[in-house]
């Protein structure tokens, strides 16, 4: 099965991997970094697209592979 993974999407997921990785540092950076990795997280689940996927663990995983590319 193949998936169109809308590109919005894949920015988003690649802002949420930049966002945790900045959790890492210490103080108030950190503690921003935190709620926007929250934020993406909940705009990634709240996007239109899963309600058009059949397989939502095969569209994670196909988003995965988009933001890797």
């Amino acid at each position: 099965m193949t998936f169109d993974v809308p590109p919005d999407l894949v920015q988003l997921r690649r802002d949420f991997l930049r966002a945790d990785a900045a959790r890492a540092g210490e103080g108030e950076a950190a503690e921003q970094a935190y709620r926007e990795a929250q934020r993406l997280t909940e705009a990634i689940g709240d996007h239109p697209w899963w309600a058009t996927v059949e397989n939502r663990f095969e569209a994670r995983m196909a988003l995965l592979d988009a933001t890797r590319e």
